[in-house]
Formats: structure tokens, C-alpha cells, sequence
């Protein structure tokens, strides 16, 4: 399990996603690596079929600072990721 930011903390109340779904995320989820050494990890397409099955949300993601190991933020992501 990763350190989350205080951001990361109020940003999960506010969006109703539980550690499980964030545990849930970087098991199948998919690191995208984008600038100044963060990454976004969002589901696979498998991810999402599970994630469904399970009654979690298929559009959460987080991003992480690759260079702490820390969790800034988590969202629901209806946007393209773009690779880098």
C-alpha cells in the first residue's frame, strides 16, 4: 500500500472512492507515464470487466509520483490518456 497526500485523502471522501477500489486500482490498473516523473494508473480493459463484475466504479484512476512512490490524487477519468 502506498502514502497518500492530504489532497489524495480529501479528494477520495469527496469522490466515494474506498482504499479497497485505490487496492483494487494497482492491482490491474496500467501505469501511463506522463512529464515531470508522475504517472497516471488507470484500468485495463480486464480491469474494467472485473472492476464492473465487483460494483466498483470502471473509471477510477490516480496519480502517482513516481520519484516518492506517493498517491496525489484519485479521480473517475472520462478523458483520454495521452502517452508520453
Amino acid at each position: 500500500f502506498m502514502i497518500k497526500t492530504d489532497h489524495a485523502i480529501i479528494r477520495q471522501q469527496q469522490r466515494h472512492i474506498t482504499n479497497d477500489d485505490i487496492d483494487f486500482l494497482f492491482k490491474y490498473g496500467v501505469k501511463v507515464r506522463q512529464p515531470h516523473d508522475c504517472a497516471i494508473v488507470h484500468l485495463s480493459k480486464k480491469g474494467k470487466k472485473i472492476a464492473k463484475e465487483l460494483d466498483i466504479k470502471p473509471t477510477i484512476c490516480g496519480v502517482v509520483d513516481l520519484g516518492k512512490n506517493v498517491l496525489i490524487t484519485v479521480e473517475h477519468r472520462y478523458k483520454r490518456i495521452k502517452n508520453f
